[in-house]
């Protein structure tokens, strides 16, 4: 199964099943649904026809026990209640309803499963994830051996996801053409598509020279093993044929985290880290929102707003400094 809102590695035969949004369908119109509802229907339906191929079963009736497995991965990769409901839930309920299929979700099982997880997982996560600050990125490469695979992929991953303010779905499913060099050494990285860019526009993320360096060490180790792979973190178990799960990611980053003592970590941690370093850094809130591609200012002033709890005295100062060097040094375009 795939992360629901990663970009789909390519066309997929899904079983067919009338598209139950689609404007062509009841005359040509789809009555009650705003342009904006609308296309977060068909996203959402689009993305559980993926998963359903994948699986070999037809998307609709829903198949409870794939939807209980996928909603399991939503969580695992650190998405909120509120973007589960939204970009899966809603989709499943409104087009089985439309296509005179039973709710998915008003099933027993499944009312027994969520309730669980809204309240000892969902409900309990509504705290602020831990920042992957520079000092922890710079504490877990100190802690890796450069010629070691494993710790190459960790390096490349950790350093990604903070220089790019990536979302785990973001940073699993990187293409080798997504990232081309800049000057000095730095990089620039295109973010095709993102949960606030659906038209896939697409964005330039810049990309300092020491995380390029570990994503070259990285790719070489992968190109050994998978030398026609696609993507910058290819799946272990597919032959390069896949990307690496969200999964796969957030353990890797929790697990370097935990060796350094930096409990917490997860799939939204270089986000976190990113922008409470950029407000330490001086950057404003309108320069924050550009960079991490958020729709509003709001949520990079949440994450950053205990960062200037974090450091005190000189160590915050000495912090900042090269902080500021690495700013100045990775240069590149924002898109």
């Amino acid at each position: 199964m795939t992360d629901l809102l990663a970009p789909s590695p390519g066309p997929i035969a899904a079983p067919t099943v009338a598209a139950p949004f689609t404007t062509t369908m009841y005359g040509g119109q789809v009555s009650g649904f705003s342009a904006k509802t609308l296309a977060t229907l068909e996203a959402g339906w689009g993305r559980w026809r993926e998963i359903c191929a994948r699986a070999g079963v037809p998307p609709l009736p829903v198949d409870k026990a794939l939807l209980i497995e996928t909603v399991k991965r939503e969580i695992e990769a650190g998405h909120k209640r509120a973007t589960i409901e939204t970009a899966l839930l809603y989709p499943l309920r409104t087009a089985s309803k439309r296509l005179e299929y039973p709710d998915p979700t008003a099933s027993v099982a499944f009312k027994d499963f969520w309730k669980h997880a809204c309240r000892e997982v969902l409900t309990k996560r509504q705290k602020q994830a831990v920042g992957l600050t520079i000092d922890v990125v710079d504490q877990i490469r100190a802690s890796l051996n450069f010629d070691r695979p494993r710790d190459a992929l960790i390096g490349a991953l950790v350093g990604l996801a903070y220089d790019g303010l990536l979302r785990v779905s973001e940073l699993a499913s990187l293409r080798t053409d997504h990232l081309r060099p800049a000057r000095g050494g730095a990089g620039e990285l295109l973010i095709e598509r993102s949960k606030t860019d659906q038209e896939g526009e697409g964005k330039t993320r810049s990309i300092s020279p020491e995380t390029m360096e570990w994503v070259a060490q990285h790719r070489r180790f992968a190109a050994a093993r998978e030398p026609e792979g696609d993507w910058i973190f290819p799946s272990p178990y597919k032959g390069g044929r896949m990307p690496i799960s969200t999964r796969q990611v957030v353990n890797l980053i929790d697990g370097a985290g935990r060796l350094v003592g930096v409990e917490g970590l997860s799939g939204h941690s270089g986000r976190v880290g990113g922008a409470q370093d950029m407000m330490l850094a001086g950057a404003t809130l309108a320069q924050m929102q550009k960079r991490g591609g958020w729709k509003s200012s709001r949520m990079p002033a949440r994450y950053a707003e205990h960062a200037d709890t974090v450091l005190d005295g000189e160590e915050r100062r000495e912090q900042l400094e090269r902080l500021k060097k690495r700013m100045a040094g990775s240069g590149g375009a924002q898109g």
